[in-house]
């Protein structure tokens, strides 16, 4: 039962949570929901239980009293809830940041802050209850074999690292120069560049400009791009859908264009954007503002790159 008991955290931390982000305007999806650790929400339930479970064991022929279950509450609850802080805590930081950043990381530091909230409140208020009621009868204490012997190995292993403590020093020590050797040579950014090996271009067409006329334009921008031997396929797409949600225009030509494999052409993106930009700026039609700001914008947070005009 006790890990029953424990599975009930998660529930109800998530229904605390999407209480709270219902009433912070923080919407459900994959970047608010996506960090969730249930490891870390059913912690202090793990704790607790297990504390009352020692004190069950210690004396199995007794009845568990309200004044045990009371007093394991009261060991653990100071600890937990200290350590939930300083897990919320490490994700402070994330509210510091702007722009993409922000709106991709804040709604995760505010659902996991929330969740490890309610998994605490249920720790120290529906735990001891709940156990309080499973476990009062005397009972016998089980012990799986499995964890018997496996806890034999670990008592010898510890008393071998015990009496050379040196050995363990020494392999931490290791491992930590390896992580600070690491981590001063590789390449370090927030948002680190995801390429799947694909672009995605951007071109405004002048404004007004007849969808007839923009339907053309878009033909002879696939017919620029398919010239290049690196590419696989080009998708175009002209205007918005007709349910009003998208704000462009006729004007607007978008198009999705795949790369073939980088192993057959080198995979130089950056010299092929530069080549694309030159033949896209010949094709006429393009209003003359747009002539000179064809550099192309690379959006580097993204899985594919853009080139807007």
């Amino acid at each position: 039962m006790a890990p029953f008991l424990v599975a009930l955290t998660i529930p109800f931390s998530l229904l605390f949570a999407f209480v709270l982000m219902q009433g912070s305007n923080i919407p459900a999806n994959l970047l608010s929901l996506g960090a969730i650790d249930f490891g870390i929400i059913v912690d202090s339930a793990i704790v607790l239980m297990e504390v009352i479970l020692r004190r069950r064991e210690h004396e199995p022929d007794a009845p568990l009293t309200e004044q045990a279950v009371h007093e394991a509450a009261l060991e653990v609850a100071r600890p937990k809830f200290f350590a939930t802080l300083i897990v919320i805590a490490a994700y402070l930081p994330l509210f510091g940041l702007e722009r993409v950043e922000k709106k991709l990381f804040t709604p995760m530091a505010f659902t996991v802050g929330y969740a490890l909230i309610g998994g605490l409140l249920f720790a120290l208020v529906a735990i001891p209850s709940l156990a309080f009621l499973i476990y009062r009868k005397p009972r016998k204490p089980w012990h799986n074999p499995i964890f018997e012997w496996l806890r034999w190995k670990y008592d010898a292993l510890l008393l071998r690292v015990i009496a050379r403590p040196w050995r363990s020093l020494a392999v931490g020590g290791a491992a930590i120069l390896l992580a600070v050797g690491l981590g001063i040579t590789v390449g370090r950014e927030f948002l680190p560049y995801l390429d799947e090996g694909s672009l995605w271009l951007q071109v405004q067409l002048p404004p007004g400009i007849s969808l007839a006329k923009a339907i053309d334009m878009a033909r002879e921008v696939r017919q620029a791009v398919r010239e290049f031997p690196e590419i696989s396929s080009i998708i175009s797409q002209v205007g918005r859908n007709d349910d009003g949600t998208d704000p462009w225009t006729p004007s607007h030509i978008e198009a999705a264009i795949s790369l073939k494999p980088y192993r057959e052409w080198g995979g130089d993106k950056q010299a092929l954007i530069r080549r694309m930009d030159a033949r896209l700026a010949a094709i006429q039609g393009l209003p003359p503002v747009s002539r000179n700001r064809l550099s192309t914008w690379l959006m580097t947070r993204f899985p594919a790159r853009t080139a807007n005009w």
